[in-house]
C-alpha cells in the first residue's frame, strides 16, 4: 500500500506552521505521525506541554475559512490519535493540548497570513482541556 500523495498547498502550510512554531520556541517532536485513528500534522513541545497541531491551509475563503473545516468527527479523530501518540511514546501522564493553525496562503510570492487557536476539547477519560492560544502573523511564502 502506498502513502497518499501530499497536497502541495497542505505541505506548504505545514512547513510554514512548523517553521513558525520553532521560531516561537517550540521543539519539534514529529511531523505527519500516523496511527490507525488518523494523522497528526505536527507534534511540538514547550514548557513540558505536548502540543498536537492540526494545520489547515486555504487559498481562498470560497468554501469557508480554514479553521471552520474542523468538524466534530475530525476533533474526535484528533483526540484519539493524540492519545495513541501519548501511549506509543510512554507519555500517559504528560500535559497536552490540541491546537489548530489556520493559514490563508495566496499564490507563491504573496504574503501568507495565519492564525492559531486551540481546539477546545475535553478528552475522556483523561479530562485534559486545552487552553486558548491565539497567534496572528504574516510571513513571506
Amino acid at each position: 500500500m502506498t502513502a497518499p500523495r501530499r497536497c502541495p498547498l497542505g505541505a506548504r502550510g505545514e512547513n510554514l506552521a512548523a517553521q513558525y512554531l520553532q521560531s516561537q520556541g517550540y521543539t519539534l517532536r514529529a511531523r505527519n505521525w500516523r496511527h490507525d485513528h488518523g494523522e497528526l500534522d505536527i507534534v511540538v513541545e514547550r514548557d513540558s506541554v505536548i502540543v498536537f497541531v492540526e494545520v489547515r491551509t486555504r487559498q481562498t475563503d470560497r468554501f469557508g475559512r480554514a479553521e471552520e473545516s474542523i468538524t466534530s468527527h475530525k476533533r474526535a479523530k484528533l483526540i484519539a490519535t493524540a492519545q495513541a501518540y501519548l501511549e506509543a511514546h510512554d507519555l500517559a501522564d504528560a500535559q497536552w493540548q490540541i491546537d489548530v493553525i489556520a493559514i490563508h496562503a495566496p499564490p507563491r510570492g504573496s504574503n501568507t497570513a495565519f492564525s492559531s487557536s486551540t481546539t477546545k476539547a475535553t478528552s475522556p477519560p483523561r479530562r485534559n482541556t486545552a487552553e486558548i492560544m491565539r497567534v496572528s502573523a504574516t510571513v513571506q511564502a
